[in-house]
């Protein structure tokens, strides 16, 4: 059995979501997610059968590409591991499939688009109307932005159900 390389990624006791959007955005913004050559090449392969400049297309091909290659599985108890966008990318070449939660994929979603000059935003929902201010926002998605100005949700957990889970949502931050 060989053992797995570790490229990049963050972990630390969980400190909410704040903190781990913060993180989201260094890895997702860094030489391993926007300005990563592989990334930029792997999205130049999913969307070449999208006409050029539609970006409601490109956001369709990277969604279901990365919804074929991901598989939601939790974090450690009381960690907050995140891993950077080139780390899916090794996990799909290594085993057809990345694993992680809403954070893991999020900051995928946020850097794969951005790679191709889409504009993308974190936003960070909670679904609780009476949480407490600490408990308020639990989940985190992207928000993209297409060539007309409308946002397009971009949340693979929720995957079919985005319609849905947009319908529960109670509070909601625009990045961190």
């Amino acid at each position: 059995m060989r053992l797995a390389a570790v490229p990049s990624y963050h972990t630390q006791r969980y400190q909410g979501t704040t903190n781990t959007v913060r993180h989201m955005d260094q890895l997702a913004r860094g030489p391993r997610g926007e300005r990563s050559m592989k990334l930029r090449m792997t999205v130049e392969d999913i969307v070449s059968g999208v006409e050029p400049r539609d970006r409601v297309s490109q956001l369709a091909a990277i969604y279901a590409w990365f919804n074929d290659h991901f598989h939601y599985i939790n974090d450690p108890v009381e960690v907050e591991l995140v891993k950077d966008p080139e780390r899916l990318l090794e996990e799909i070449e290594r085993r057809n499939v990345a694993m992680g939660d809403c954070d893991d994929a999020a900051t995928f979603l946020f850097a794969a688009p951005r790679t191709i000059g889409i504009p993308t935003e974190f936003l960070r929902v909670g679904f609780k109307a009476n949480a407490p201010m600490g408990g308020r926002l639990t989940h985190v998605l992207v928000c993209a932005t297409d060539q007309y100005g409308r946002r397009v949700l971009l949340d693979p957990v929720a995957g079919k159900r985005v319609p849905n889970m947009v319908e529960r949502v109670k509070h909601a931050v625009r990045g961190y």
